[in-house]
């Protein structure tokens, strides 16, 4: 006999919900080196060092004794954030749970993976425009799409750096990086190349060989894909980080976080449906526009 609708004990719902938080979720729960802060708030400010402040001034190579050092004053800036909601939302009609469960299926997994899966789908999308803004971040101009073999990649991730000091990351989208596994440049710098695509970790290896600075190459998958159709109409597969090239440093991507999402359940009783919910309250603060630099144009 399957299950009726009153069989969902109550706290499974936040237990099955934190067990799936350990798989895959956003790319911002994964980038190394940002840094990460929890608030109480939903909205305030976080203390912030100007990049000027973190950088050495130039003095004289020694001094004699008794003569007083130059003092470097140190100025604390702030940030502000404002927590957004991310929420994935799904209902299951009992008719269907019953059927799935009766067929081995683990139907309130299923659908609360789901939710987490939306609400995370929607943080990527925010993340891409915190990566991509140029009210952020600083801009370099590829002057050629890197799928055309005329244009210079290499060259104008070299700008990019330079205008943001060298960060210590490189995060590009999923076409870039297939634009980059074609690309002669890359090909060139492959001595065991025998055609087809220069594999994904070749292209990474490239990019740390030619710039020493980075530690962090991401390079986003087709995991993170979704449907941006419209309900009711045929799926169509879409990457939230599709276009996007951003090179700075981790450290000046801050995630301002709620802590402990809210997951709960609830009955539809008109339409006979258990209802699941998934809350997060984040938001993704770039302190510094001089410490990052979105490079546009590259598809």
């Amino acid at each position: 006999m399957g299950a009726n609708a009153n069989s969902i004990p109550a706290g499974l719902v936040p237990r099955v919900f934190k067990g799936l938080e350990g798989e895959p979720s956003a790319v911002i729960d994964s980038l190394p080196g940002i840094v990460s802060l929890d608030v109480t708030d939903l909205a305030g400010t976080i203390p912030t060092l100007p990049t000027s402040s973190l950088l050495s001034r130039e003095d004289d190579a020694g001094l004699a004794e008794g003569v007083r050092a130059r003092e470097i004053d140190v100025n604390m800036g702030s940030a502000t954030y404002l927590l957004k909601r991310y929420t994935g939302f799904s209902k299951i009609p009992d008719g269907t749970r019953i059927d799935m469960d009766g067929k081995g299926a683990k139907t309130l997994e299923l659908f609360a993976r789901l939710c987490l899966k939306q609400a995370n789908t929607k943080l990527n999308r925010r993340l891409n425009t915190v990566l991509t803004s140029t009210s952020l971040n600083q801009q370099q101009v590829a002057g050629t799409a890197f799928t055309d073999a005329a244009s210079t990649p290499i060259q104008i991730l070299q700008s990019a750096f330079e205008k943001c000091g060298y960060g210590d990351t490189l995060i590009l989208g999923r076409d870039v990086l297939e634009a980059l596994q074609v690309h002669p440049d890359f090909i060139a710098r492959t001595s065991n190349f025998d055609g087809g695509a220069v594999g994904t970790g070749e292209v990474v290896n490239i990019l740390r060989n030619v710039f020493n600075n980075l530690r962090n190459v991401y390079a986003m998958g087709h995991i993170h894909h979704y449907n941006s159709a419209t309900e009711g109409q045929t799926a169509v597969l879409a990457y939230p980080f599709d276009g996007t090239l951003w090179v700075g440093h981790a450290e000046d991507i801050v995630k301002v976080e709620q802590p402990g999402a809210n997951a709960e359940t609830g009955r539809d009783i008109l339409s006979e449906s258990e209802i699941l919910r998934y809350t997060r309250r984040v938001d993704i603060v770039r302190p510094n526009q001089d410490t990052g630099c979105v490079v546009t144009g590259a598809i």
